[in-house]
């Protein structure tokens, strides 16, 4: 069955790359924005005006209608998981595909619902702070533990061009100091909207993890690995660019968890940074 990708960034390349090893015919549906896979050869690109969910919509609807054989979807980053978690009663006749809920799909998209989940289900996770403004957020800069962590309330919201044409792509910010964090938020103000603010977990590159995992329809894990990152791009504030797999069984069973209880349905990635101070 030919596959879609609905998204162009990182994660989507590595699913074209991924895929393309088994001879799979790839579809990739992407906002004119995601340039990464523009040039290549390994995929068929529909290039699209915009990420809106009535214009993926129409373009999988017709490249659905010429495939021949039903298409297997997969949601490659927030855009594409925001799309198909809202559509999937249209998608159903049109694709092959196992979709989490709205509500699990806007948890692990939105941070600060993320954290309101984690306090319910004791998973731990980094102290965070919300602001409604910047300016509430320069009010209490001075009121706040160093160093920081700086991160988009949603990720999607640090992909768009405004934003990485200035900072590049990243995934957070570090203050130390209340004038960090002063002259941060007057560079992220002009390009995308207000960030959240995490305790700084201490640690390298490599201290990074993710559980990856695959549930069914039912809820049932079918498959679950944890990685570890041993290089991020950029360094500190990057993706992850190679990995390792390993063994962690408090990791793997906090991520079996995560998965569990929101509960999610199809890949997921739950993602870890272990503080060298603690271990934990």
């Amino acid at each position: 069955n030919p596959l879609f990708v609905v998204g162009g960034g990182l994660l989507a390349l590595g699913i074209v790359r991924a895929m393309r090893r088994y001879g799979a015919q790839v579809t990739v549906f992407s906002a004119a924005h995601e340039k990464l896979l523009q040039h290549s050869r390994r995929c068929r690109l529909v290039p699209l005006p915009d990420a809106g969910h009535d214009t993926v919509l129409r373009a999988v609807q017709a490249a659905a209608a010429q495939a021949g054989r039903t298409p297997v979807l997969i949601p490659a980053g927030d855009t594409g998981l925001s799309f198909a978690s809202e559509r999937a009663a249209q998608l159903e006749t049109l694709v092959h595909a196992v979709l989490p809920s709205v509500h699990a799909a806007r948890t692990v998209m939105e941070k600060d619902r993320f954290d309101a989940y984690a306090k319910q289900h004791d998973v731990p996770v980094p102290a965070t702070w919300a602001f409604e403004s910047f300016d509430e957020m320069r009010r209490e800069a001075t009121h706040l533990p160093y160093p920081l962590a700086i991160k988009p309330a949603v990720s999607s919201h640090w992909h768009l061009p405004a934003f990485t044409d200035v900072f590049g792509h990243i995934k957070m910010l570090r203050a130390d100091a209340p004038a960090d964090l002063l002259r941060i938020i007057d560079k992220v103000a002009p390009v995308a909207p207000v960030p959240l603010l995490q305790e700084f977990v201490v640690g390298g590159d490599d201290e990074h993890y993710s559980y990856v995992s695959y549930r069914n329809r039912a809820g049932e894990e079918l498959s679950g690995t944890l990685i570890q990152k041993l290089r991020l791009n950029p360094i500190r504030y990057g993706l992850g660019t190679c990995a390792r797999v390993v063994r962690n069984e408090a990791m793997e069973r906090i991520g079996r968890h995560v998965t569990a209880t929101l509960p999610y349905r199809s890949v997921a990635s739950v993602c870890f940074k272990r503080d060298v101070r603690t271990g934990e």
